[in-house]
């Protein structure tokens, strides 16, 4: 509040600042002007310019005023021109000290001749139209005379529209107003009359009850014959305003009127208008709905000044409770800066040593995920490493042993055949299971030694796999690819080669796939394997939690790559696994998959 009152003090304090700079700044003009006509000089208003143009003309400027108009443009007896416009004409001349041509013109129709022969440079009195416009340049408006409603002086006050719906209500002859009044109150039954003349007599015998005429008409008419019984009962509709109009190819006229017109001072311009437009409505102070009105206002003013006083009271006690509080407010607030500058400081140390004790941690974590990817690299490495070491011992050991009894079995058989014992068939029977077991354990060895890289070896040992995978599980397994297909480095291709291999089991394990497809396709050092079945899908426990879809996810980003799972359940598993090529060393672009079981 206190904030509120010292800005409207500042507000008021520049309002008096500029009246007292304006007052100034009058008092300087004015004071320039009387000296300059107590040295008998009259200031020009024109520019060098304008001045000059007028000077060089070779022949006089022609003004014309409009016949037609009777309180404006009434040629009297003497062949001059009297009216409102031909004062301000007058008044012109006397500023711009340059004097126009009169037009001797009796009618409309000859001043439309002369305009026509390009006789006419000057309008006195136009209204501006875009008819007009295209003609003329006209000036800014210096005559504005009002539409008034006439009505005998029996007429009773608080005129309203409801009123004028039960009158007798006329518009003067060919008015614009006409189209205002029929437009803004349809409800209004207009009268019609001849002329202005026959409208005023008509409204001061009775005839009509409210007459709606521009106010410089009116009063010409009024004072001509005497009509004394007719008073203005309001106002309505647009003000007439006219302008002076030069013709359109002397822009410089135009200015050098505006210029003129604007030096005429409002002073000059009252004493026309009390001259020509004398007819006011009837004195404020003889109306007794304006004494009615008056003592309104006044008990109002006197209430609210007394209002004001109890108010500045209240106020200045409120300003004196609200200071104190704003005191001792500034003064816990202090307070409570001290403690919160002391809080930050505390924060300020408290998170510098949580930033060092998170960074310590963060170190550690990036430690331990460093070391946990060694230690799974060292997993799979040692893994890889077994399963080879598995494998060679049972192509070494096991299946040269198996080999062996196969042989023996096989020359058993045929010994027992030759002397036809009766176990003779049995003895062929366990030769052709050792020769079946000679085979799946080539199987076992080739899935523990898959790939011994580069060109095309990936490809190779997917196919065998699709091959074997389809004989030992009878289901129909089958690998696409698009040749050639190159996967140069060895660790990529085991990789993924295992992930085929688990999404292979996986299928057949927990989908009871009976159709699995695998694909291959590589271009450009990168690729994408897809292992494709028509399963029942796998568990979402097993998705989320599967050591070997877990495994598999970390051999995809092994392989420089992503892993992504599509399952449906009752159509099917989805396996895609993206994959980043390296490229082959020098001397290794030409070689093949090794088939350790061979």
């Amino acid at each position: 509040m206190l904030v509120e009152r010292q800005r409207w003090c500042e507000v008021m304090r520049r309002l008096l600042l500029c009246m007292i700079m304006g007052l100034c700044f009058a008092g300087g003009v004015c004071a320039d002007e009387a000296r300059d006509a107590s040295q008998g000089q009259a200031p020009d208003v024109l520019l060098p310019e304008q001045r000059a143009w007028l000077d060089s003309l070779e022949r006089p400027l022609v003004l014309t005023f409009d016949p037609r108009w009777f309180p404006e443009d009434q040629m009297e007896v003497s062949a001059t021109y009297a009216g409102l416009d031909a004062d301000f004409v007058a008044l012109l001349e006397q500023k711009l000290n340059f004097t126009f041509e009169r037009l001797d013109a009796q009618t409309w129709e000859d001043v439309q001749a002369a305009e026509r022969e390009g006789k006419i440079d000057v309008h006195a009195a136009m209204r501006s139209s875009p008819d007009a416009s295209s003609r003329w340049l006209f000036t800014e408006p210096y005559l504005q005379i009002p539409v008034v409603l006439l009505s005998r002086d029996t007429l009773e006050e608080g005129l309203t529209l409801k009123r004028l719906k039960s009158m007798r209500v006329a518009v003067g002859h060919k008015y614009a107003v006409a189209d205002f009044v029929s437009n803004t109150y349809p409800d209004l039954s207009l009268v019609p009359i001849k002329t202005d003349l026959d409208g005023l007599l008509d409204a001061s015998v009775g005839d009509i009850d409210i007459l709606v005429m521009d106010l410089a008409t009116a009063t010409y008419h009024i004072e001509k014959h005497n009509i004394t019984n007719l008073k203005i009962a309001g106002r309505v509709g647009p003000t007439y305003e006219f302008s002076m109009a030069c013709r359109r190819d002397m822009p410089l006229l135009r200015d050098i009127l505006q210029r003129g017109l604007n030096h005429i001072t409002e002073a000059e311009r009252k004493v026309l208008r009390e001259k020509w437009l004398h007819l006011e409505q009837e004195p404020f102070y003889l109306n007794r709905v304006f004494w009615m009105w008056v003592s309104i206002v006044a008990a109002v003013v006197l209430g609210l000044f007394a209002l004001i006083l109890i108010w500045n009271k209240t106020l200045k006690r409120e300003v004196a409770r609200t200071t104190l509080e704003v005191r001792i407010e500034l003064s816990e607030r202090k307070r409570a800066e001290a403690r919160l500058e002391e809080a930050h400081a505390q924060l300020e140390k408290r998170v510098e040593e949580r930033t060092y004790e998170l960074a310590e941690a963060n170190q550690q974590l990036e430690r331990e995920v460093t070391e946990r990817r060694e230690a799974e690299n060292a997993v799979l490495r040692i893994s890889s490493a077994e399963r080879k070491r598995i494998g060679r011992d049972l192509h070494d050991s096991l299946g040269q042993e198996l080999a062996g009894i196969a042989c023996l079995g096989e020359m058993l058989s045929k010994r027992l055949e030759g002397e036809q014992h009766k176990d003779s068939a049995t003895a062929s029977q366990i030769s052709t299971l050792i020769e079946e077991s000679i085979v799946h354990a080539k199987y076992i060895v080739r899935g523990l030694m898959p790939v011994e890289i580069v060109r095309e070896g990936l490809s190779h040992a997917l196919r065998r796999l699709a091959t074997e995978t389809g004989k030992v599980s009878k289901v129909d397994c089958r690998f696409e690819c698009v040749e050639p297909s190159h996967v140069y480095d060895n660790d990529v291709a085991t990789n993924l080669y295992r992930i085929a291999q688990e999404a292979i089991t996986n299928a057949l394990k927990h989908g009871g796939a009976d159709v699995i497809t695998l694909r291959l396709y590589v271009a450009d050092l990168s690729g994408e394997l897809t292992i494709e079945d028509n399963g029942s899908g796998l568990p979402a426990t097993e998705e989320l939690q599967g050591m070997g879809l877990r495994t598999m996810r970390y051999r995809s980003e092994m392989c420089g790559g992503t892993l992504k799972i599509d399952c449906v359940p009752g159509k099917g598993t989805t396996v895609c696994c993206t994959f980043a090529d390296h490229a082959p060393q020098s001397g290794h672009s030409d070689a093949l998959l090794m088939d350790n079981g061979n």
